[in-house]
């Protein structure tokens, strides 16, 4: 009986750190500043290379507050040239990311052919973020981007 008990015990203790652990890695950092590059250099005016997103206080979610970003657009095996966020003409928004207890991102923004929406997960106790863009009703999505906390 006293082996029985012991044992439950040791399951419940190792669940509940997964949990922890779980739960430490969905969130983002609260306040910090995401950043990640995706090229060298734009060459055009009012764009940069550098995504940047800023946390909620409550680490739930990730807001786009820099320039716009010029990237690449995969799509059905072609491509072009993609305008994110920021306020350079033409560019598409770029929705509000949203985290799942499971530490996987989701969120939309914009409607018909300049809806784009974004999945990725949270990784590093939430340190980091890897997300892809996706023009939702085209099929498009950029290379998957690596954000850091800072």
């Amino acid at each position: 009986m006293k082996v029985a008990r012991r044992m439950g015990a040791i399951v419940v203790v190792a669940l509940l750190t997964t949990a922890a652990a779980a739960a430490a890695a969905s969130h983002f950092r609260s306040g910090a500043l995401y950043t990640g590059k995706t090229c060298q250099s734009t060459g055009v005016q009012g764009t940069t290379c550098v995504y940047k997103f800023r946390a909620s206080e409550n680490g739930t979610t990730l807001r786009f507050v820099g320039m716009t970003v010029i990237t690449g657009w995969g799509c059905n095996g072609g491509g072009g040239e993609a305008l994110l966020g920021g306020r350079h003409d033409g560019a598409d928004p770029l929705p509000l990311v949203k985290v799942k207890p499971t530490g996987s991102l989701y969120g939309s923004a914009g409607n018909g052919p300049d809806e784009v929406s974004v999945t990725g997960h949270v990784a590093g106790s939430g340190k980091t973020a890897v997300v892809t863009f996706h023009l939702t009703n085209v099929g498009c999505h950029t290379a998957p981007v690596t954000l850091t906390a800072h």
